[in-house]
């Protein structure tokens, strides 16, 4: 890529990550198609001018979840964050997030039926 390219790359990332606007914008602004500046843009990542980082406490878990889901093939993964807490706490937190992720999964009539025991 010569410097113009990656110039290009960099003028239609600093567009669509920092000023906000969507490809169809940039591509009218530009007076190129819309694909091309969805080209362009996953070019910007592979050539290593865009990265994406997610600055959060959270996203360590997120990015376990996904691995998880990957490699066994999951639906879904939920990792709760403990680092830090003591043995009681790591109860109710596992607790409380389990709870919460209910309330979004049964919804309407849908009916949730739980067993417990030994054999």
């Amino acid at each position: 890529m010569n410097q113009s390219e990656e110039k290009e790359l960099v003028r239609v990332s600093s567009m669509y990550y920092e000023e906000g606007m969507t490809q169809a914008e940039i591509a009218r602004n530009m007076g190129v198609s819309r694909s091309l500046i969805s080209k362009m843009l996953i070019d910007a990542k592979e050539a290593g001018v865009v990265e994406i980082f997610i600055n959060s406490k959270s996203s360590y878990s997120i990015r376990l979840e996904r691995e998880l889901e990957l490699q066994y093939d999951l639906k879904r993964v939920l990792v709760v964050d403990t680092l830090d807490l003591e043995a009681n706490e790591v109860k109710k937190m596992a607790a409380r997030e389990a709870a919460l992720w209910l309330q979004k999964m049964i919804k309407g009539n849908k009916k949730l039926g739980i067993s417990w025991g030994n054999h």
